[in-house]
């Protein structure tokens, strides 16, 4: 069959098809996964605020952000949120607004959460949480997953992601709804055209 062109030919696109088609799923599935809400069990450790120049992730030191007096309106203060979880890996959670930008989670209350992780340092114990957030933290680019929510929770406390799961059944309908449609219209273009051909071949 290697020795039949139109063989290696009709091969090469399956598996350029395939190819395609395996990269497109990896970025719709990354891009569900940093977006979507994720939970972690922890205690809370500390909070931190750091500055960052603004439209980046590239971090001031403290000598650079006194002497910068004249740029400080390119500036930007983060909130930081420390936990630690179950199984004791340290976590570290940016706390910014999301405001009416993406993903839409409409978040406007970063000072009230950096508040409320403080006041569950007051206690003799420190309660375990229910973090609610967003993202990936990628070290080497300095990424951290942005809150969206705390809530005190008992230590074994565990629950089906439940919007999860309906928000992806739901797109996965959608997304067949549109490929039927798509080959739907695909079939009745390809009739037309088989029929009009037809009329033009007639003596």
């Amino acid at each position: 069959a290697w020795n039949n062109p139109i063989g290696v030919e009709m091969k090469a696109l399956k598996v350029t098809k395939y190819v395609i088609f395996g990269l497109a799923a990896a970025l719709v599935i990354g891009f569900l996964h940093y977006n979507l809400p994720s939970t972690a069990i922890v205690q809370i450790t500390g909070t931190d605020t750091k500055r960052f120049e603004k439209g980046t992730d590239k971090q001031r030191s403290e000598k650079a952000s006194q002497t910068a007096d004249a740029g400080i309106t390119s500036m930007r203060d983060v909130r930081f949120i420390n936990t630690l979880t179950r199984e004791g890996q340290i976590l570290v959670f940016r706390n910014e607004n999301t405001a009416w930008g993406w993903p839409p989670y409409f978040k406007f209350d970063s000072a009230d959460i950096t508040a409320k992780a403080q006041s569950y340092l007051l206690g003799t114990e420190k309660p375990w949480i229910r973090v609610k957030y967003y993202g990936w933290r990628i070290h080497i680019l300095s990424k951290y997953p942005n809150i969206i929510s705390l809530k005190e929770v008992p230590r074994d406390y565990s629950r089906l992601p439940w919007f999860n799961i309906i928000f992806i059944l739901l797109l996965l309908v959608g997304g067949l709804f549109v490929v039927r449609k798509i080959r739907g219209w695909n079939r009745r273009l390809s009739d037309r055209l088989r029929r009009s051909k037809k009329t033009q071949e007639k003596p």
